[in-house]
């Protein structure tokens, strides 16, 4: 083998590593004992669930980057077909929504989904710390922290790849808590 393989190789690498954009991931999770699939097939079943949005990560207006994230929502939940929306209709179910807080303060599944959602700083470049629940009332169902790093834009991808993986966690098919606390009253019911 030449010497010019491994050269040609690790320019390759260093190639794609530039072209690479922006990464994330959940760094922690916690449904609530309360938790059940059923919970997102009543609360989109208007077909529209409340998302509340607050921060944003780049440098476009807020209403775009809302409409990208509710956009790379859809079809990303275990559930029946729901648009997530800022705007719901008078037939959403308003005692259900989803808050995304980019940026935000720091935030637990206590604290997020009691009261108007706190104010955000400015955008810092596609990087951001990400709280988000899946809210009944002022209780957490689904609770998760996140953190992104060098997308691109709210179009980018990688970004909504990222925010589809978000939705998912939020709205999982089943809420193993259930069936390690009452696994025979669990599969009896369906949950």
């Amino acid at each position: 083998m030449s010497r010019a393989a491994p050269l040609a190789l690790a320019l390759c690498l260093l190639s794609a590593a530039a072209l690479a954009t922006g990464s994330g991931f959940i760094s922690y999770t916690k449904l609530s004992y309360s938790y059940s699939p059923r919970d997102i097939a009543y609360a989109g079943g208007s077909g529209e669930l409340w998302t509340e949005i607050g921060g944003n990560p780049f440098a476009v207006p807020q209403a775009d980057f809302d409409q990208a994230v509710t956009d790379a929502m859809y079809a990303a939940h275990a559930g029946p077909p729901t648009k997530f929306t800022t705007n719901p209709g008078p037939t959403a179910r308003r005692m259900f929504h989803v808050r995304l807080l980019f940026n935000g303060p720091p935030s637990n599944s206590s604290l997020i989904c009691a009261g108007p959602p706190p104010a955000v700083p400015a955008p810092s470049g596609g990087s951001f710390t990400l709280y988000a629940a899946f809210c009944q009332d002022a209780d957490s169902l689904a609770f998760l922290q996140a953190q992104g790093d060098s997308f691109s834009s709210p179009t980018d991808p990688d970004f909504r790849e990222f925010i589809r993986q978000v939705t998912a966690h939020l709205f999982p098919p089943q809420n193993p808590q259930l069936f390690r606390n009452s696994p025979g009253s669990c599969r009896q019911n369906n949950c």
